[in-house]
């Protein structure tokens, strides 16, 4: 007999066992965790409280929410989205020039390629 020419055959690769317990019985495998989710939580406006009573003419908003790779934005009576200032794992607004009355807080979390999340709309009473 005349041997083929061209490449070598590759070697076989050696079949793992299966896996048994000590009975010899197969071992069943466990359930594959589930991957976490990659939907964006959305803000939480920790100050001000719902509807409570702001007295000075300037107040801090802090905002909780993930930072990594985001921006947050605070709408103050549905005006223009403007960036807050992130520190020691919180967002923080400062806000100046508001007039006494009820005023709606609201909180978007943004990315490169837009608006991810928003807060439910969060209300305060300022009493100058």
């Amino acid at each position: 007999m005349k041997k083929k020419e061209g490449a070598p055959k590759a070697a076989s690769k050696p079949r793992k066992k299966a896996a048994t317990t000590t009975s010899g019985a197969p071992r069943k495998r466990a359930p594959r965790a589930k991957k976490a989710s990659s939907a964006i939580p959305a803000p939480r406006i920790d100050y001000p409280q719902e509807a409570e009573r702001i007295s000075s003419s300037g107040y801090t908003l802090r905002i909780d929410a993930p930072q990594n790779g985001l921006v947050a934005e605070v709408s103050i009576d549905d005006g223009a989205w403007q960036a807050c200032r992130a520190s020691v794992g919180f967002w923080w607004f400062d806000w100046f020039g508001f007039g006494s009355g009820e005023h709606v807080v609201r909180v978007r979390l943004v990315s490169d390629e837009g608006p991810l999340s928003e807060s439910p709309a969060r209300r305060c009473v300022v009493e100058l």
